[in-house]
């Protein structure tokens, strides 16, 4: 379809001067100073490479699953399952969500996004205190891997979030760079994660339990990636955002290149209220869940596992429940400029797709463990969700800084 479909524009071939600055050495070192030469390009591709060097220890996740209890056919069938679903999934981002990615503005999506982008690392990293029967982690490795679709609509968003940023005229060159800086990041840090696995397998004696480490890895570098698209967002606004962007060009006199100013609707009252009645709704469910849990596990005779649910498990339920609560208010005050509904309408469905998720994951524990491991497990998740509302009101306040800057 991209064949027949789209037509390569007809561009002015370079002048003299241009094909001077571009051939041997001076083209190198031409190539090096015009991608390399502002602090916005760094943050750039930083922001690229961390998230690629996190995905470098991907090769190792079949040992964790293996270190979990999963034999290979197990694993080949949530790798089949995960990977038919997330494909259905991202087709259907693709035909219906990129309407929305252009309304809301790519940049936004990829950039603001990354702000609950660790969430699923940070609850992946529960594996390293918990190790219930198999069946438990299938299903909850299954299901809360289908609720990471925001992850998904910036994956879609990044490459037109990029035309927004690299100048048109060197945005070839410009993607170029970004993908040597982080091929060369990922070979280097690709080696000193294999160190890392060795000494925690060998000279700290940790064995096969030290792949459940790849996820505080993946952890780390995630929050990396949003520190630099933090402050590559800082350095868009700068420069004039989304009403007049201009890209760093020290090729030019003027040392910037003007670039299109995309339309992208404002934020909707209606959709931000929405929204944070959604995610209260979803901690409302998740203290539902708390009681029903209660009445479960004691009228199973596991006594132990209810007075956990009801003397940890709710009052933290409450508390996330309240916390949804205020920051409802103070994202609807009158008093502040109105955040962006595209993000927050994002993760309020992802909200409600994990906590799907851990309610069956929690229901599974509670069968198939004795004791206290399904609400020891379920305040994990819990204190999850009291995080993305506290990367709720980060949201806010960035949305409102930019809002600030952009007047």
């Amino acid at each position: 379809l991209m064949c027949l479909l789209v037509k390569e524009p007809q561009l002015p071939p370079p002048n003299a001067e241009e094909k001077r600055q571009s051939k041997g050495i001076r083209g190198l070192v031409s190539f090096a100073r015009e991608s390399f030469s502002h602090r916005f390009y760094w943050y750039c591709f930083g922001s690229v490479a961390a998230t690629a060097i996190a995905g470098c220890s991907g090769i190792f996740v079949v040992f964790f699953e293996q270190n979990m209890g999963m034999d290979l056919p197990m694993i080949g069938k949530l790798s089949g399952i995960n990977g038919l679903l997330a494909t259905v999934q991202t087709f259907a981002i693709a035909l219906i969500g990129t309407h929305f990615i252009d309304r809301w503005h790519p940049v936004r999506v990829n950039v603001l996004g990354g702000i609950f982008a660790f969430i699923w690392s940070l609850l992946d990293c529960r594996w390293l205190f918990f190790s219930p029967p198999v069946t438990v982690v299938f299903w909850g490795m299954l299901l809360a891997g289908q609720a990471n679709m925001l992850t998904r609509f910036r994956g879609i968003a990044s490459m037109p979030a990029r035309m927004r940023l690299y100048p048109k005229s060197r945005f070839g060159q410009f993607c170029s760079a970004q993908s040597m800086f982080r091929s060369l990041t990922v070979l280097v840090f690709s080696l000193i994660f294999g160190a890392v696995m060795d000494f925690l397998k060998t000279t700290l004696g940790l064995g096969e339990y030290a792949y459940r480490f790849i996820y505080v890895w993946i952890l780390f570098f995630t929050v990396l990636s949003l520190v630099f698209s933090l402050l590559e967002y800082r350095e868009f606004l700068r420069l004039g955002g989304y009403n007049g962007f201009k890209a760093p060009a020290p090729w030019l006199p003027e040392k910037f290149e003007p670039m299109p100013v995309t339309d992208c609707v404002k934020s909707s009252r209606k959709l931000v209220k929405i929204a944070i009645y959604g995610f209260v709704g979803a901690c409302f469910a998740a203290l539902c869940w708390s009681l029903f849990m209660i009445f479960y596990t004691r009228q199973n005779g596991n006594t132990a596992a209810g007075n956990w649910y009801l003397l940890v498990c709710v009052p933290v339920n409450v508390l996330v429940m309240l916390m949804a609560l205020v920051t409802g208010k103070r994202a609807l005050s009158s008093k502040h400029p109105l955040p962006h509904h595209s993000i927050l309408m994002l993760m309020m469905i992802c909200s409600w797709l994990l906590h799907a998720a851990f309610m069956v994951e929690n229901f599974l524990a509670a069968q198939n463990a004795a004791g206290a491991l399904a609400p020891k497990m379920f305040l994990y998740e819990s204190a999850v969700m009291g995080i993305i509302i506290l990367l709720v009101n980060f949201y806010i306040f960035v949305e409102r800084k930019s809002n600030r800057i952009g007047e």
